[in-house]
């Protein structure tokens, strides 16, 4: 065995180290400043990158969380519709309800709107077409947003629709009765709100912003009325009636869908357009043409002229005097004769006939004779109470036994002081002074 020498320590600066070092491409003597730097900086850059990470999470997770309330929200309002009564239900059709629940410290906003389903593209108030018995379904819809809701996020919405309880299914002991009031003197026909409705003489509710109101009643008959229209403004159907009314008829499990034409009342002012000097009697009939009035499409005022009529349904009327058949001058006792027409409300003139009288007795004039006109039976009828067939006074005679007077058309018999009477024919196609020479 070679025996060993003392072992020598190898320095820093020995040969064989600084290869070695070379070789491991490092120094020993730590980060450089640039090295600490780049080294930071990437950390930074990594760290930013995890932050935006765990905030977009946490922004995807509240807006999940939000969602789900929302929708939450809008099932719960479903429900809660679903178990309303169908009447209270149908009160809010053209009403949306507005309601802020808040979960969780935030806000939300629920929109519930109810109307009625259409179908076969029709369109109907208050769900009913006039001539068709069937109920249409309620559509209910819930919609929910809330405040933080990003704009690509739609609010939450759930729709659902409700059948009558009454009218679809059988064996039920109440009827439903849809009231509709509509304006007719516009075009469309505008929906009337704000009308109270009575059942049978009870308050049956108001119509809403679609002119309608609903209600169940028992199998029976019952009668249904307007009990004035919106506000202190006067309100007529078509007839003027300022109350209309209608009864009807219905069976258990049955759909009665009841209908009012129902506007602002108009005025005519009416003045009365004669023959020369004649002037215009008092108490004179005036009729009004107007194919809804009942029972014949007329309706009849004494009046004295200038006349207001008021209480009438806003449209077009024929007017003329008299209240006889043959006080009418297109009516077939003439040949061209022509009613007077106007629009209410407005003003409108009507045109007369008229009679120039001479009275004498034993060849002398008789003065301050009354001259009283009364309906020929022998030409047309006249309705009960008729002013016509009773004697139109027309005035007296002045001190030449002369009288000029406005007449209706049609056939009169003419007396002055009570003497024997003239038939005297006033002819709407002639309208001019009628010469009357009644002697005794």
């Amino acid at each position: 065995m070679t025996p060993q020498g003392p072992r020598r320590r190898l320095g820093r600066n020995h040969p064989w180290l600084r290869r070695s070092s070379r070789l491991l491409g490092r120094s020993d003597r730590g980060f450089t400043l640039i090295e600490l730097i780049i080294a930071v900086s990437v950390f930074s850059i990594a760290a930013s990158g995890l932050a935006a990470l765990a905030g977009s999470g946490l922004s995807l997770s509240r807006n999940n969380r939000e969602r789900s309330v929302s929708a939450n929200l809008a099932a719960a309002d479903q429900d809660a519709a679903t178990s309303l009564d169908f009447t209270a239900l149908v009160a809010e059709v053209g009403a949306p309800t507005v309601t802020h629940p808040v979960v969780g410290n935030l806000i939300y906003t629920l929109t519930r709107d109810v109307g009625w389903e259409e179908r076969d593209g029709e369109t109907s108030i208050c769900g009913v077409s006039p001539d068709d018995s069937q109920i249409w379904v309620l559509r209910v819809t819930s919609t929910v947003s809330w405040p933080a809701r990003p704009a690509a996020i739609d609010p939450s919405s759930a729709t659902t629709t409700i059948s009558p309880p009454v009218g679809v299914g059988r064996g039920s002991s109440k009827a439903s009765v849809p009231v509709t009031v509509l304006d007719p003197s516009v075009n469309p026909p505008d929906p009337v709100d704000e009308v109270k409705v009575l059942v049978d003489g009870t308050d049956a509710g108001s119509t809403n912003l679609d002119g309608c109101v609903f209600f169940l009643v028992d199998a029976g008959t019952h009668t249904v009325s307007l009990a004035g229209g919106p506000g202190s403004a006067t309100y007529v159907d078509r007839q003027g009636n300022e109350h209309p009314t209608i009864t009807f008829t219905v069976s258990a499990g049955g759909n009665v869908p009841v209908n009012f034409e129902y506007a602002l009342a108009a005025s005519l002012t009416v003045t009365a357009s004669t023959p020369s000097e004649a002037a215009v009697p008092t108490g004179v009939p005036l009729t009004l043409g107007y194919q809804f009035l009942a029972p014949a499409g007329t309706t009849t005022f004494p009046t004295s002229f200038p006349a207001t009529i008021g209480s009438l349904f806003p449209d077009t009327y024929d007017l003329w005097t008299g209240d006889c058949e043959d006080a009418d001058p297109a009516s077939g006792y003439w040949s061209g004769g022509n009613r007077s027409s106007a629009a209410a409300p407005g003003t409108a003139m009507v045109e007369m006939g008229g009679v120039a009288v001479t009275a004498s007795s034993g060849g002398a004039l008789r003065v301050g004779a009354t001259v009283v006109a009364t309906h020929d039976s022998a030409w047309g009828t006249c309705p009960g109470g008729s002013t016509s067939e009773s004697g139109l006074t027309l005035g007296t005679t002045d001190s030449a036994g002369y009288l000029a007077s406005a007449l209706p058309f049609g056939h009169w018999l003419v007396s002055a002081g009570g003497g024997t009477a003239v038939a005297v024919v006033v002819d709407p196609t002639v309208p001019n002074l009628v010469p009357v020479a009644i002697t005794s």
